[in-house]
């Protein structure tokens, strides 16, 4: 018998598939991301929810935002992991990621 050890992370890593499947969206895995989309929905995250440094915002609401994003406007599943890779690989010259750990949370900022 396998158990989930941390809820909330196994909710983070696995929401949209779940929500794919409740609602059968027949939404795909995300294999490979239009990064110009991306970022068009990150900017748009950053104008809508505006937090006292203008040029920054949590990751978590930026995360969920672009994951709903893809969701409900493109029929992809993007998962948590893959949009911190992105932030550690092809977007690091563009945007800051760090996570803090005593807030559980990171944030996202643009050079």
């Amino acid at each position: 018998m396998n158990f989930v050890v941390n809820p909330s992370g196994y909710l983070d890593m696995y929401y949209m598939s779940i929500l794919n499947r409740q609602y059968s969206l027949n939404a795909k895995a995300c294999t490979y991301i239009d990064i110009e989309m991306f970022v068009r929905y990150l900017e748009n995250c950053f104008k809508t929810f505006k937090t006292i440094a203008p040029n920054r915002t949590t990751f978590s609401i930026a995360s969920n935002y672009c994951k709903y994003s893809f969701l409900w406007n493109n029929a992809t599943i993007l998962e948590i992991n893959y949009i911190k890779k992105l932030f550690e690989t092809q977007l690091k010259d563009f945007y800051i990621y760090k996570y803090q750990n005593q807030y559980r949370d990171g944030y996202i900022q643009k050079r």
